[in-house]
């Protein structure tokens, strides 16, 4: 039973390391540069530049020298994401959604008092990570969130859902919209009121977030335009027509993904928008490094009847481009990937 159990998985691992060779032999070309691969690679060895997949389970790390490794927050969370600067995670655990839990003892009749234990179960579910999957600090909240932006001091999150103080004799009160708060609130300003989560389409993409480096302005995608909304003044602004914008580290860039999909770049201040590697298209978004001498992006390419899809690194400096890793299918989950910056530990070759 245990012989036949293993050569089941080494079939299946068989089988994908086959797919993987036959994607790749299929793929089209993707710009490579030796260059900045060689200056990624040793960026990798001296200061574990890496990038971090969040949504396989224990997370992946590539870096850029060839090597693997994985971070394991075991159950404790479910959805993951990099804090700014790219030392922390930022994590909700897997708590089911508090409006399916009010709507399952809601019909429950008859048994209120099973309602409010059950209720009075949940805990606070907002945790810090460091990146050996280690738990640093519980916060006192509540959150439900299919993406989370934390500011670069650590201080402040913003989100789409709902949020609050964890419930407490079967009581709780959930703020619900386009939230924004103090990372340790109860309670949550409402930057937009927003249609319920759950009646989104199973096909539909949640926009990123992005906070700029003082912390004062917050920006966001909506309706194909993109906007930065004023915490001080409690006003929004339009930036230019897009999604998934970014903030860069200087605080002078917004980085964002064109309508056709295209790399742009917005100036913060003038709104003078600039595009990058013409002749290009990317997926979802453009991500800058901590030190933001790079964006990370997934470039897109249609070739014999599909659409290929291959993660790329570009240096800001002079616009040189280097794609890395295997060609295949967009990943299903966009909002899943980051850099980070992880110490060598033992890493793995795969």
């Amino acid at each position: 039973m245990r012989n036949t159990a293993r050569f089941s998985q080494l079939m299946q691992k068989l089988c994908s390391l086959l797919m993987l060779v036959s994607l790749a032999a299929c793929a089209p070309p993707f710009p490579r540069d030796a260059r900045l691969d060689a200056e990624l690679a040793e960026r990798s060895k001296n200061e574990g530049l890496a990038i971090l997949t969040t949504y396989v389970k224990p997370m992946p790390v590539t870096y850029f020298d060839g090597t693997y490794d994985r971070i394991d927050c075991g159950g404790r969370a479910s959805q993951v994401w990099a804090v700014p600067g790219g030392t922390q995670l930022i994590g909700l655990d897997n708590s089911p959604p508090l409006t399916l839990l009010k709507k399952l003892t809601s019909d429950t009749a008859g048994q209120p008092k099973f309602a409010a234990e059950l209720l009075s179960s949940l805990t606070p579910n907002l945790a810090l990570f460091n990146l050996d999957g280690r738990e640093l600090r519980r916060f006192g909240n509540w959150i439900s969130a299919p993406y989370m932006a934390v500011s670069r001091d650590g201080t402040m999150i913003a989100f789409r859902g709902q949020g609050g103080v964890a419930p407490s004799n079967g009581h709780s009160h959930q703020d619900k919209g386009f939230l924004v708060g103090p990372i340790d609130a109860t309670s949550f300003t409402v930057i937009e009121l927003l249609p319920d989560p759950s009646a989104r389409t199973p096909d539909s993409v949640e926009e990123i977030l992005g906070w700029s480096p003082d912390g004062s302005e917050l920006t966001y995608g909506r309706d194909g335009a993109i906007y930065a909304y004023n915490l001080r003044q409690h006003v929004t602004r339009d930036l230019a027509k897009g999604s998934n914008p970014q903030w860069s580290p200087d605080g002078e860039r917004i980085s964002y993904r064109g309508p056709n999909g295209e790399a742009m770049l917005v100036d913060s201040g003038t709104k003078r928008t600039q595009q990058l590697m013409t002749g290009h298209l990317i997926d979802y978004a453009l991500r800058w490094s901590p030190d933001g001498r790079y964006l990370f992006l997934t470039l897109v390419t249609d070739a014999w009847s599909s659409t290929w899809a291959k993660r790329a690194i570009y240096r800001v400096s002079d616009g040189t481009l280097t794609s890395f890793g295997n060609a295949g299918p967009i990943t299903s989950d966009k909002r899943t990937e980051d850099w980070i910056l992880m110490p060598k530990r033992v890493k793995r070759s795969e």
